[in-house]
């Protein structure tokens, strides 16, 4: 789009103040979202073969040096984690190929928003992709219930009878869960409900 074929309004309508707040709440959603699926994605499968921290430093605690996870999951696609890890979800039926296609979209519209914001801020023509945040919620998620599943598998909710997967939420989900809302209801409260 090229700038001068804008309406001084179409110019005026971006730069409100109400839209200038609506698309850094998105930006900010979209990055916590990515953030927490970055974790779930790399930290979480590292965790899965015993890497933890011990007293300040990462250590394998059953897995010799890792040799485990590098056979498990980086062989997958050497030189990449996050490919690596993604395919190793999927081997283990956590995420599909088409989740791993949509949360390259996130990360891309993130990079975007993240390394170009005043553009989206105010440009008129750059807008915000809602169905990027929609794909990353969703994703997350699955794997949200993926984790949990495999700590339902190691017994940590024994004490909790009748409990099932989904009566429980990771930290991060509550969080990212309670932004969403807050959003909704400070930007868009008839969509929210209130």
């Amino acid at each position: 789009m090229n700038p001068s074929d804008l309406t001084l309004e179409e110019f005026e309508r971006k730069n409100e103040p109400a839209n200038i707040a609506l698309t850094l709440g998105f930006a900010g959603l979209l990055q916590l979202a990515h953030e927490f699926i970055k974790a779930d994605v790399l930290d979480r499968p590292k965790g899965f073969f015993g890497y933890v921290e011990w007293d300040n430093k990462h250590v394998w605690s059953f897995d010799d040096d890792g040799e485990e996870y590098q056979r498990n999951v980086r062989a997958l696609s050497p030189g990449n984690p996050f490919s690596a890890s993604l395919l190793w979800l999927q081997k283990m039926d956590a995420l599909t190929a088409d989740d791993a296609a949509r949360l390259a979209k996130v990360k891309e519209h993130r990079d975007e928003l993240t390394h170009g914001l005043a553009p989206y801020l105010l440009m008129p023509g750059y807008e915000v992709e809602p169905r990027v945040l929609t794909d990353a919620i969703e994703v997350f998620a699955k794997l949200n219930r993926f984790w949990i599943s495999i700590d339902f598998d190691l017994g940590t909710f024994e004490e909790h009878p009748g409990a099932t997967v989904d009566d429980v939420l990771t930290g991060p989900a509550m969080v990212l869960s309670a932004a969403v809302n807050a959003f909704y209801e400070v930007h868009l409260p008839d969509a929210s409900g209130n």
